[in-house]
């Protein structure tokens, strides 16, 4: 019975290794884009390796897919096209041994990233479909894409950038306050915070909003 407690992800030849505490362990290749997406709760440390670790009923962890694809890592719960009334979160630990430039996340994500994993030169965030994710530390250049009721750095007030090119729509609260520039497009009932300071030159749309409150 204690060897039905290793689920077969999809994932060979990486090595994997599980416990029966409804826990995985996997190592992972280096990569630059982490993307994430169904009902995950991420967080990336730095450290030694490239690794990952998803905590969750077993059943979840059954259906967990990691999947190396050249310079992305891609994770994906598929238990959540299954019952909608049962619980189908997983806890996933993403560990890095280097910043990496971009990460995705989609369809209720919660995504939390260190000021250690990310890249000082360009970061790019791409969320959708009810994610929110936190990102702290600085970059010359963020690029932010956001839809559909997702959110950025709403309870995270130490990142920073020279610059932030958004395209954001939809419901979005975006909150960047440590912008010294804001450019591209605010459109359908998004809004970004600023710094009263920040230099502003977006496109706003219907129902978008660009303000101070909460800077």
């Amino acid at each position: 019975m204690k060897a039905l407690l290793c689920s077969a992800l999809v994932l060979l030849p990486l090595t994997v290794a599980c416990s029966p505490a409804n826990q995985q362990n996997v190592d992972v290749p280096s990569f630059t884009t982490l993307d994430v997406s169904r009902g995950l709760s991420v967080t990336l440390v730095c450290g030694n390796g490239y690794r990952v670790e998803a905590s969750a009923r077993q059943d979840v962890l059954d259906k967990l897919v990691i999947r190396p694809q050249g310079q992305r890592l891609i994770i994906e719960n598929h238990s959540s096209d299954d019952n909608i009334l049962r619980d189908h979160d997983a806890a996933i630990t993403v560990t890095i041994n280097a910043p990496i430039n971009t990460v995705k996340a989609q369809a209720g994500v919660r995504m939390t990233v260190p000021a250690c994993a990310v890249s000082p030169d360009t970061f790019t965030v791409d969320g959708s479909m009810g994610t929110e994710i936190t990102v702290a530390g600085n970059t010359r250049l963020l690029d932010l894409s956001l839809a559909m009721g997702s959110s950025f750095n709403t309870r995270e007030p130490t990142f920073s950038a020279q610059e932030a090119v958004v395209h954001i729509a939809l419901g979005v609260d975006a909150r960047l306050c440590h912008v010294r520039q804001l450019s591209g497009t605010v459109t359908t009932g998004a809004r970004v915070r600023v710094a009263p300071d920040t230099l502003v030159h977006t496109s706003n749309g219907v129902a978008s909003l660009i303000d101070n409150h909460g800077c």
